[in-house]
């Protein structure tokens, strides 16, 4: 296992709908997938985001992210069982984003998903099976990595190039 690395054993948001809250611990903003199954809430007590629900965060849907006018808000992102994958760029230019949390369920983590943020604490699920090119590009070094699986699934999840921070030497 690699230094640093600890073991622990479609168009969904381009027609969302969102309604803006302001008496409700913090959240200030939420919206539901046009197909009702994926939601994601931002706290700006916590400056987090939570997404949850089922199935892929598609590969058109973030270029017109209704949360991404909290880019340089969001702190730390949830991500919940149930989502399967991250699209490429996602969350790429999140200034402020230093702790991310991704659930059993996602398999593929695409290219530049995180690129150009501060992650410093990661949590990746055993079920996770490729991180594309660039996915934690410009993040030299990632704190603390918790991964949900063995270290023999470590060893074959597919790593793309331009991820320094997922790199390293295996102990």
């Amino acid at each position: 296992i690699m230094n640093g690395v600890d073991l622990w054993g479609e168009e969904i948001f381009s027609y969302a709908c969102y309604i803006i809250y302001t008496d409700k611990e913090g959240v200030v903003d939420e919206g539901v997938s046009a197909d009702g199954k994926i939601t994601w809430t931002f706290d700006r007590q916590h400056n987090s985001l939570r997404i949850l629900g089922e199935g892929a965060i598609d590969k058109a849907v973030f270029t017109k992210a209704p949360y991404d006018v909290y880019k340089n808000e969001i702190k730390s992102i949830y991500i919940g069982e149930g989502i399967t994958s991250i699209v490429d760029g996602a969350f790429e230019g999140f200034s402020a984003l230093c702790e991310v949390e991704i659930k059993e369920g996602v398999t593929v983590i695409g290219s530049n998903a995180f690129k150009g943020t501060s992650v410093s604490t990661l949590v990746l699920p055993s079920t996770l099976t490729e991180v594309g090119e660039g996915a934690f590009g410009g993040i030299e070094k990632i704190n603390d990595i918790v991964y949900g699986g063995t270290e023999e699934k470590w060893t074959i999840i597919k790593i793309g190039e331009n991820n320094p921070a997922l790199m390293g030497e295996i102990s």
